[in-house]
């Protein structure tokens, strides 16, 4: 049961080291210079934040550790900040194209990037595997409690287009995965910490696998 690997995985988060640091400064799009601190990996971060969403999520959806996401978040948060006119108190995507997203390219290699999950189909014609994720940032003003619960309402609307673990559709069967990583991301030396941000990747794995019938 989809449960079963949420508690699995916990399991693996508490025994793993939780948060990860780093440090390094660079520029983005109309951002100033920027140092990431701590960085929450998806080892641990994805149980939290499924454990927020509903039942119906939580049985379509398995919790899964992505070191690729981690290290993109990572770099991303110690390498570029969101511009201090640009600080949201609500999640908000970066767009495809900009520096933070092309400069980790190389990072997310076979993954595809959208910066609007809201309206994407997570039942696509063709079988295999295929991953998608996505970059949020935010005030860093918000709590971790009220990021986490954003990111929970995210998953539980693209849950909505998601097939059910136990249905066959389309003579295919349907696997989702989900990874979920965070950044502190600070705005440069800025003395007033509210220009600060918070950097969310989220990836979402998704197999579609042909039914054989005898």
């Amino acid at each position: 049961m989809k449960l079963k690997k949420i508690a699995s995985l916990a399991l693996v988060g508490i025994m793993a080291v939780s948060m990860l640091t780093a440090c390094g400064e660079g520029t983005g799009n109309g951002g100033e210079n920027g140092n990431g601190e701590e960085v929450t990996p998806s080892a641990s971060y994805t149980v939290t934040v499924l454990g927020d969403t509903s039942d119906v999520t939580q049985a379509k959806l398995s919790a899964s550790s992505s070191t690729t996401l981690d290290k993109a978040v990572a770099f991303v948060a110690n390498n570029y900040t969101i511009a201090s006119n640009a600080v949201s108190q609500n999640l908000s995507a970066i767009p495809n194209g900009w520096n933070q997203v092309t400069a980790v390219e190389n990072i997310m290699l076979g993954a595809t990037y959208k910066d609007n999950m809201d309206t994407f189909s997570f039942a696509p014609a063709s079988y295999g595997e295929k991953t998608y994720w996505i970059m949020y940032h935010v005030s860093r003003a918000m709590t971790d409690e009220y990021i986490t619960e954003q990111i929970a309402d995210k998953l539980d609307d693209w849950a909505v287009s998601m097939v059910n673990d136990d249905e066959i559709v389309d003579n295919a069967t349907w696997d989702y995965t989900v990874s979920v990583a965070k950044a502190d991301c600070l705005a440069g030396n800025e003395p007033d910490r509210a220009k600060d941000s918070v950097i969310v990747g989220v990836a979402v794995t998704l197999t579609k696998t042909d039914v054989k019938y005898n």
